[in-house]
């Protein structure tokens, strides 16, 4: 049986992102900004695991009037929607996935390469 996880990935040289997958291969969520390294991004989904409570969330119009959501320690975001909403109430409801899902989903430290 499929459950939601971490993985982390790289696009361009020296970057590793992380994104966080449901259980039905949807993405759910993505790091706010790319680390130096698969060590630092597994350090900082270990980080948000442990503390996923005490972050505060935005839930903002984009540009093409569609919505996106925001997690934020000490006003700095930390993970991010990874795509545009419809409905604000859709968003929401993501967010509310990825919120109940990320304290423990499992994060394996292998790196995959997207074109």
């Amino acid at each position: 049986m499929a459950i939601a996880r971490f993985q982390f990935f790289t696009r361009r040289p020296a970057t590793v992102e992380w994104r966080l997958i449901s259980a039905n291969n949807w993405e759910l969520g993505r790091c706010a900004a790319p680390g130096p390294s698969l060590e630092v991004c597994v350090a900082a989904v270990l980080d948000l695991r442990a503390t996923i409570d005490g972050f505060a969330e935005e839930v903002l119009p984009d540009r093409r009037g569609g919505w996106r959501w925001r997690l934020l320690r000490d006003g700095e975001a930390v993970a991010v929607s990874s795509r545009s909403f419809h409905r604000r109430l859709e968003c929401e409801s993501t967010l509310g996935q990825f919120r109940k899902v990320a304290g423990s989903a499992p994060a394996e430290p292998r790196l995959r390469t997207f074109r």
